[in-house]
């Protein structure tokens, strides 16, 4: 009887194992969550421009290599809402860092030279990416049109003239934000360079 009931012990126990199997590494967390990941990378290429040049496949392929670069990535039982949700919001920071460098390769012909170095090398890593995201942050306090500007100069490579359309100003202002804030992220990055301009006026 001892053994039997051993016996349906270890059965119900595999079946509760299979229906909640604990997911390690990159390779079983993207083919467990193909589909719903998939899902996310069309959600974050909707907020692309019209002409980006990634897919959904590519992104969530692109993730997988990024993924396997973590070290400390944790293992994720299928079932659990909570380490699911931890996994897709880490997924989700990936995937937009990658949509930004991808933009970065594909738009820095638009008078980049003119900004720090490490701002304009797009090999650079999903870290020192968080960190230039945290540094528009700083940026954006003191204006936030000033980071607005930058995005629509590096990550969409909009000139002075579509700028100015898209954010419904004149073409002086963009130009003053736009030299301003290549100023402000050259000190911050490139340390020891002189600013040598003041803030305009809607920054003093």
């Amino acid at each position: 009887m001892g053994d039997a009931g051993s016996s349906q012990q270890r059965i119900t126990q595999a079946l509760s194992d299979a229906a909640n199997r604990t997911l390690s590494g990159p390779e079983q967390l993207i083919e467990a969550f193909y589909p719903e990941l998939k899902r996310l990378a069309a959600s974050k290429m909707r907020r692309q421009t019209p002409d980006h040049t990634l897919q959904p496949t590519a992104l969530v392929n692109e993730l997988y290599l990024e993924l396997l670069k973590v070290n400390a990535l944790r293992s994720v039982k299928s079932q659990n809402t909570r380490e699911k949700s931890a996994f897709f919001a880490l997924a989700g920071q990936v995937m937009h860092w990658l949509l930004v460098r991808h933009t970065l390769r594909l738009s820095w012909q638009v008078e980049m030279q003119e900004l720090p170095e490490c701002l304009a090398d797009s090999s650079v890593g999903i870290q020192r990416l968080t960190e230039l995201d945290q540094l528009l942050g700083q940026l954006a306090a003191v204006d936030p049109q000033l980071r607005t500007v930058v995005e629509l100069r590096v990550f969409e490579g909009l000139s002075i003239e579509e700028s100015s359309e898209r954010l419904g100003c004149s073409v002086s202002t963009v130009t003053r934000n736009w030299r301003y804030a290549k100023l402000w992220l050259r000190d911050r990055l490139a340390p020891g360079v002189p600013a040598g301009e003041t803030a305009p006026e809607n920054q003093r």
